[in-house]
């Protein structure tokens, strides 16, 4: 069933009525084939660059939320003063953000040197891949983070609810160790960038980010522009989407800049 779609995303192929009328009749029969196989599928899907549409094709037939039950429930949260749509609808939207967005960051100061950090191997995937899975689940963990005083709805701590949603994913589909770090720094780190939007990223603050994600810290910050940039998108942003893009950008060059004194540093002390 997923193998359907998969090539109907890479050879452009369009699926026949009666083999769609199965898929959607049995759906729930995905659950008696392997974490494994699903998971590559998936991946396979995610490499493709029309990834988000092929996806909203298998949420139409019940498939996504079947691999994912956890979007389930995201559906029913979400709305609040800053989102317009449901938790589910903005993930989604964020991955199509990310295939809109992405060839914007390969043109800024660094692009080749992201280029190259999101086409590294990952256990068999590329890491842009791993990243754009990751960017899909950013917000697991909202449902159980729910919280509504009065007509304030909130979703304090859903990072951390957030991981430990993504434990059961983990159980089922079997990442590796570092396709498991990468998407857990996704779902722990996306609100850190928008924190130091918000009050600041003095050097400290950079060095506690790349303390806490390492390798994963420039993944961190790709996923929160895609994060905020899907929500202001929908809103009256007042020029927050460029200014979030640039201090994205800009925290990305201080980033790199930290890396090669770190390196240079150590190459003098040899």
């Amino acid at each position: 069933m997923l193998r359907a779609f998969r090539l109907k995303g890479k050879l452009n192929f369009k699926i026949e009525e009666n083999t769609l009328n199965l898929i959607k009749k049995n759906h729930e029969r995905i659950n008696e084939v392997s974490g494994e196989r699903i998971r590559d599928e998936i991946f396979k899907i995610l490499d493709g660059e029309k990834s988000y549409q092929i996806l909203r094709e298998l949420d139409e037939v019940s498939l996504l939320s079947e691999i994912f039950p956890v979007f389930k429930r995201m559906k029913l949260v979400g709305k609040c003063k800053y989102h317009t749509v449901d938790s589910f609808t903005h993930s989604m939207f964020s991955l199509k953000t990310f295939e809109d967005m992405i060839d914007n960051v390969l043109k800024t100061k660094h692009g080749e040197d992201i280029k190259r950090h999101l086409e590294e191997d990952m256990s068999g995937v590329k890491r842009k891949t791993v990243l754009k899975l990751a960017t899909l689940l950013h917000d697991i963990g909202k449902p159980k983070a729910y919280k509504k005083e009065g007509e304030k709805i909130t979703f304090k701590g859903h990072d951390v609810t957030g991981y430990e949603e993504f434990q059961d994913i983990d159980k089922r589909y079997n990442f590796s160790k570092e396709q498991r770090s990468l998407i857990t720094a996704v779902i722990k780190g996306h609100m850190r960038i928008l924190g130091l939007f918000k009050v600041g990223a003095t050097d400290r603050a950079l060095y506690r980010l790349i303390r806490d994600f390492e390798d994963n810290t420039l993944d961190v910050i790709l996923a929160s522009l895609f994060d905020v940039t899907a929500t202001r998108l929908l809103l009256d942003e007042s020029g927050e989407r460029e200014r979030y893009f640039n201090f994205c950008m800009e925290l990305i060059d201080r980033l790199y800049k930290r890396r090669s004194f770190l390196k240079n540093w150590y190459r003098g002390r040899m």
